[in-house]
């Protein structure tokens, strides 16, 4: 996980954030809107700073959340960085650079970035809706299986019991490993598809 920490170090300098602080980066790339929790991000963002967490959004959208973001980020300097832009390349580098990743939707239909976000090692905090409930699997410390924190019903309190449960994952790096690891070699291509396709379709013909 070398590449990681150097992934994390790198997006510290390039967007402001205190650095090193032992406390885990949450990272959010999203369109600014309410459908996709950003309002319940934002709300919970004093508490992540409490816990010591640093918090990194990107994405443009509702005006009204994005001055909220604005100022969230004027009163917590180096503890929350808003991007209001479209950046790809910076997007990769907060799916690769965060620990976590949130993504507090109410409602997905299918959802992408969760899956980015656990290929490059992020692991996932979402709403417990749709496509994420389907690609993200609640994180069991005792079997060590998961590959992250799912959250219902579609409230600050609720938000907040997830990234709890997160930021307690975090405090026990060897166990974080594995369910970040869990996470990487989850697999959403053909070559797992086609198997239950080919099930479906044998069972027509019978």
């Amino acid at each position: 996980m070398r590449g990681r920490e150097e992934c994390r170090a790198a997006l510290e300098i390039e967007l402001g954030l205190e650095p090193a602080n032992g406390r885990p980066i949450f990272g959010m790339v999203t369109r600014m809107a309410a459908e996709k929790g950003v309002n319940l991000a934002l709300a919970n963002a004093d508490h992540l700073v409490r816990r010591g967490a640093r918090l990194a959004i990107l994405g443009t959208g509702d005006q009204g959340l994005e001055e909220m973001a604005t100022r969230l980020a004027e009163k917590h300097p180096r503890k929350v960085v808003v991007r209001r832009e479209h950046n790809e390349g910076l997007a990769r580098r907060i799916f690769s650079g965060a620990d976590f990743f949130l993504m507090p939707s109410a409602s997905e239909p299918c959802g992408l970035t969760q899956m980015y976000a656990m290929r490059y090692g992020a692991i996932p905090v979402v709403g417990d809706t749709g496509g994420l409930h389907d690609t993200v699997e609640e994180w069991e410390g005792a079997a060590k299986k998961g590959t992250g924190f799912l959250f219902h019903p579609h409230t600050e309190p609720a938000l907040r019991g997830a990234l709890d449960r997160a930021l307690a994952l975090w405090d026990e790096p060897a166990i974080m490993k594995t369910a970040r690891q869990n996470g990487m070699k989850k697999e959403w291509g053909w070559g797992s598809a086609v198997p239950a396709y080919e099930k479906v379709y044998r069972s027509v013909l019978v």
